[in-house]
């Protein structure tokens, strides 16, 4: 099993949770029996899996103390492109009820809304990917201003 304690908070079994998605890929998901984890380089922003810009000029302040060369931080700065082609996630949005938001963002006008729990999904997935994260993160923007007050689930197979 991978490690999992990277200081990512996890929700209680009993959290509801919500994947909204076109109808087209919800009958894939449907016909297949399996959940669609995408790399994180694929996505568009090309921010996603990367360190914030604050956190990213902290680093860089203790590297100087450290007196880091700069072969060296080349070579820790590639580790997030590699994170970022072979970490595959899945991400799902905590919250009581449906959010009209979200089914605009990602279902549009035919599509789904499937409601489960932390639990459950997190079961499942440690069950056939012993392997896998599932981790509560918190949207923010790559200069670490919140975007939105939306909590995200993202599971994550971050190691084969």
């Amino acid at each position: 099993m991978c490690p999992v304690s990277l200081g990512f908070k996890t929700p209680l079994d009993p959290t509801i949770i919500w994947r909204y998605m076109p109808l087209s890929k919800f009958e894939t998901f449907v016909q297949s029996s399996a959940l669609w984890f995408a790399a994180a380089s694929s996505f568009p922003d090309r921010f996603e899996g990367t360190k914030a810009a604050a956190e990213a000029s902290a680093r860089d302040r203790l590297w100087d103390r450290l007196g880091v060369s700069e072969e060296q931080r080349e070579t820790i700065r590639g580790l997030t492109d590699w994170n970022r082609q072979f970490s595959f996630v899945n991400c799902w949005m905590m919250n009581t009820k449906e959010s009209d938001l979200m089914w605009r963002a990602y279902a549009g006008a035919n599509g789904v809304a499937i409601e489960s729990t932390y639990g459950r999904l997190r079961s499942v997935l440690l069950d056939l990917h012993p392997r896998s994260g599932i981790h509560r993160l918190r949207e923010r923007s790559h200069d670490q201003r919140a975007l939105s007050c939306t909590d995200l689930l993202q599971a994550k197979r971050i190691c084969r």
